[in-house]
């Protein structure tokens, strides 16, 4: 790469000047001049001759820059792969590690390769869920549901806004990473599933089958019993019509009978 573009020679001192800020976390220097330095070959020429020197150029260091927050498998400063916001979906019975996209992140040290030298600092709003949620190996997790932690008072769905910052070694801090956690208080829906299992949504549904059924029953059962009542008042009705008729069939039979005796006596 021609690095003319940093240096300057003084043709009257003949001292060699660096024009240009060197910023060791700049992509130019370090993917494609190199952390460590290199050559500098400087050309002194009179129209024709001309004579060549090169020096070597070290960079070095200045722990300048606050760590940075990137997705867990970002390996290289030269594709940052930055992250500016997080956001998940959780049930209101969850407990666990929160599922977010990318699932991972950290912060880097663009200053050092060391990231066991950064801290990190949550802000939870509402308060009242601080030591609910922890940062753990770029994970965010809840040490307990929403449900349980309210003694399930909670009757809408609500959010969560977690602010994460990083502090290197430098005593630098990151810029704020903002989380939101939506936390869905009644069933969801398949489409808006995170941790819901479908045995939770299978259990439910048998437990509405289940209900309909007994309804169903309640009223068959009803129904058949009105119907057995009403049979039976009819047969009892007809049984006792039926017996009515043959009384007064023989009551006429018999007083038939005495007057023909009757007319008979009088004839006689």
């Amino acid at each position: 790469k021609d690095v003319g573009e940093y240096f300057m020679i003084n043709s009257s001192t003949g001292f060699l000047s660096q024009v240009k800020h060197f910023d060791y976390e700049d992509t130019g220097i370090q993917c494609n001049l190199g952390k460590g330095g290199g050559f500098v070959k400087i050309i002194a020429e009179d129209g024709l001759y001309k004579t060549s020197k090169s020096l070597s150029v070290t960079f070095i260091n200045i722990d300048d820059a606050p760590p940075l927050f990137v997705s867990s498998d970002c390996s290289t400063v030269c594709s940052k792969c930055p992250i500016l916001s997080l956001s998940a979906i959780v049930h209101f019975t969850y407990h666990g590690p929160i599922l977010t996209n990318p699932p991972g992140i950290k912060a880097i040290d663009l200053d050092t390769e060391q990231s066991n030298i950064i801290d990190y600092n949550l802000d939870i709003y509402p308060t009242k869920y601080k030591d609910m949620i922890r940062f753990e190996n770029g994970r965010f997790v809840l040490l307990q549901s929403f449900a349980n932690f309210s003694e399930y008072r909670e009757e809408s769905d609500f959010s969560v806004i977690v602010t994460i910052q990083a502090t290197g070694s430098n005593g630098q801090t990151s810029k704020k990473l903002s989380f939101t956690i939506y936390v869905m208080v009644a069933p969801i829906s398949s489409s808006q599933q995170t941790s819901l299992s479908q045995t939770d949504e299978i259990m439910i549904l048998s437990q509405s089958t289940k209900n309909i059924i007994i309804i169903v029953l309640g009223v068959v059962v009803v129904l058949f019993s009105v119907a057995l009542v009403y049979a039976v008042y009819k047969i009892r009705s007809q049984h006792k019509k039926a017996k009515d008729g043959e009384t007064s069939y023989e009551e006429v039979k018999r007083n038939t009978v005495t007057n023909e005796n009757v007319y008979a006596t009088i004839q006689n």
